[in-house]
């Protein structure tokens, strides 16, 4: 953990200093472009901390759970991912509910390798 913390130090205190010796125009590029990065960081704590409290394990077995055929439960994860995409964003909710999909999968005992999904696909034709 402390080696983290020294890495982000000296990350921030780099990128500092490039900034500062580039000039004009790298300022006026970090001036424009510091909003998604705040965003970022903001839901990675977010994320972080949803984590550490359970809150993933928890929805994903409830979500796995969920019905007993595997449309109620794939209808369940559909709405799941609809309201957080329509709450946040299309990124922060694939990033939050992949690990949520992966735990009620493997509570359904079905598989999640992506191989599988990927023979699955071509099987179907989907592109």
């Amino acid at each position: 953990m402390r080696i983290r913390v020294v890495a982000v130090v000296a990350s921030a205190v780099l990128c500092a200093a490039a900034v500062a010796l580039a000039g004009q125009d790298a300022r006026s590029a970090v001036s424009h472009a510091w909003q998604p990065f705040v965003l970022l960081a903001g839901l990675l704590l977010v994320g972080a901390l949803a984590h550490r409290e359970g809150l993933f394990d928890a929805v994903g077995h409830h979500l796995g759970g969920f019905g007993r055929r595997p449309a109620a439960a794939l209808c369940s994860a559909l709405a799941l991912v609809a309201v957080t995409t329509a709450l946040l964003n299309l990124d922060t909710a694939a990033a939050f509910l992949t690990p949520v999909v992966i735990l009620a999968a493997r509570r359904r005992r079905v598989s999640e390798d992506p191989q599988r999904l990927d023979r699955a696909r071509r099987m179907w034709k989907c592109s």
